[in-house]
């Protein structure tokens, strides 16, 4: 399942009428995608707008009315589409009733509205920018507080934007939402369901250009079950992996240890530190698996060498010798490397290197971090510019925050787990531990990423379902068994 946001989408059907498709054969195949969801019903009230949403609904109700269905076009609109125009022309001649809406006959509609099955909502589609005003907005609260029919629309809920949940505007609310291509960015917030209702996706019978123009999968939970590697009966802490962490200082001692568990409870055979003192002695309190290699100067190279992975950054502070650590680590690192928090601060300063950087790098920034990396304005495509920013520079960028972004610049994530709980002191520091672990385990940078933000999200949740606050230190205790939730789906599977 794929997630776009408003850019995309017009990327896609701009692809689409490149390859020799028409507007009216391209609205024909989204009414042949709709029309089973809504085949059911015996009379519809369809509420049509001025562009091509519209122009799916005048199209679906064509081939409804052909099968002996009973049809109602309610326009709000004196200004149409091409394709609107073109269907509008075909209802004409079939004598199809068209009611031409203005504010004068609002009281009749609302009398009108219940008399049907279903009101179908073609007011507005994905290219929405602006809350709707005037009748559009009057008929929207009609539906909401008025009608007593189901309710779905096409493709979006009218009055909702594509990229942004926008729920302080008014939103025609919605039992189905029956959206094409791929998932509406904005769904992805919780908070639209009160509008979208279920959701049901499809696909038009034409093309796909789903990942050459940077959609975004949906991480679930077969992905993680896919992911996985087995565990062989004799394998030992050497061949689980080696990751080392160059995290904490004395004022950030707990983002050590909560990285550091992190890891270990991933699964890590061997997790080591190399830190100031004060942060060992924390570390050794609280996980006493982990060693200690205390690596600077002429010994990194040589030290480094003898490690599956490598994190920097988590709680590390942004002093003369946290700047030394950073640049050293990255000088002499021949294994994937994990870059979070002051180190993410450090480095932006000097982002070039990262083009001359060979070794794999996973950044995990949130998005304050990021925007010091990339210039961001409102209103800028976000998953967009993640995705050059990763091509560009040859990385995994995992944007953390709602619905994290894990992206190399040719393959992008959107998650699906998480909870408005895990909004605390200590979130990063375990999803840095956990990548540590995973790239240390051998799973390509890539995969150690997406099973890294799922399985941190599905351990947030189940601690939310219990608790206001997913504080880091209990979604830790909860990593092994998610962990092994996928590991026994992944035997089942393969047996």
């Amino acid at each position: 399942m794929y997630v776009g946001t408003k850019k995309i989408f017009e990327k896609y059907d701009q692809a689409l009428l490149e390859q020799g498709n028409r507007i009216e054969e391209l609205v024909d195949l989204a009414s042949d995608a709709l029309y089973r969801h809504l085949d059911k019903y015996q009379s519809y009230a369809f509420l049509i707008g001025p562009g091509n949403n519209g122009a799916d609904g005048l199209s679906l109700g064509l081939k409804l009315a052909l099968n002996k269905k009973e049809v109602q076009f309610y326009c709000f609109s004196t200004h149409h589409s091409p394709a609107n125009s073109h269907y509008l022309e075909q209802v004409d001649q079939l004598s199809i009733p068209v009611a031409k809406m203005d504010q004068e006959n609002l009281e009749s509609f609302q009398e009108e509205l219940n008399l049907y099955d279903v009101v179908v909502d073609c007011l507005f589609g994905f290219g929405l920018n602006k809350p709707m005003a005037g009748i559009y907005k009057d008929v929207a609260e009609l539906v909401n507080n008025e009608c007593n029919s189901d309710v779905v629309a096409i493709d979006i809920p009218s009055g909702m934007y594509c990229d942004t949940f926008n729920g302080g505007d008014t939103i025609i609310k919605a039992d189905l939402t029956v959206t094409l291509t791929a998932l509406k960015q904005s769904f992805l917030n919780p908070a639209s369901q009160e509008y979208t209702g279920k959701i049901q996706l499809e696909y038009l019978d034409a093309q796909s250009f789903h990942k050459q123009l940077g959609f975004a999968r949906i991480l679930e939970r077969n992905d993680m079950v896919r992911i996985m590697k087995k565990r062989n009966y004799d394998d030992y802490k050497h061949r689980n992996g080696m990751a080392i962490h160059f995290t904490g200082s004395s004022r950030y001692r707990g983002a050590s240890v909560l990285a550091a568990k992190a890891a270990v409870y991933s699964g890590c055979g061997i997790v080591a530190l190399s830190s100031v003192a004060l942060v060992e002695q924390a570390v050794c309190n609280n996980v006493p698996e982990v060693v200690f290699d205390f690596l600077e100067g002429t010994t990194m190279e040589q030290g480094l060498a003898k490690y599956d992975s490598i994190l920097v950054g988590s709680g590390l502070g942004i002093s003369l010798e946290s700047i030394k650590t950073v640049f050293g680590v990255l000088e002499y690192a021949r294994g994937p490397l994990v870059i979070d928090g002051d180190a993410l601060t450090i480095l932006a300063k000097r982002q070039e290197i990262l083009k001359e950087i060979s070794t794999k790098l996973v950044l995990t920034p949130h998005i304050g971090e990021f925007k010091r990396f990339c210039h961001l304005e409102d209103g800028d495509d976000v998953m967009a510019k993640a995705v050059s920013f990763a091509r560009e520079n040859r990385i995994i960028l995992v944007l953390k925050g709602p619905n994290t972004i894990i992206t190399d610049g040719n393959t992008t994530y959107r998650n699906s787990t998480g909870s408005m709980a895990m909004a605390t002191a200590g979130s990063g520091d375990v999803l840095a531990g956990m990548i540590s672990s995973f790239l240390a385990q051998g799973y390509e940078p890539l995969n150690a990423a997406c099973l890294g933000v799922y399985c941190h999200g599905q351990a947030g949740e189940e601690v939310a379902l219990t608790s206001y606050m997913a504080v880091a230190s209990q979604v830790i205790e909860k990593i092994p068994a998610v962990l092994k939730e996928f590991e026994d789906c992944n035997l089942k599977y393969s047996r």
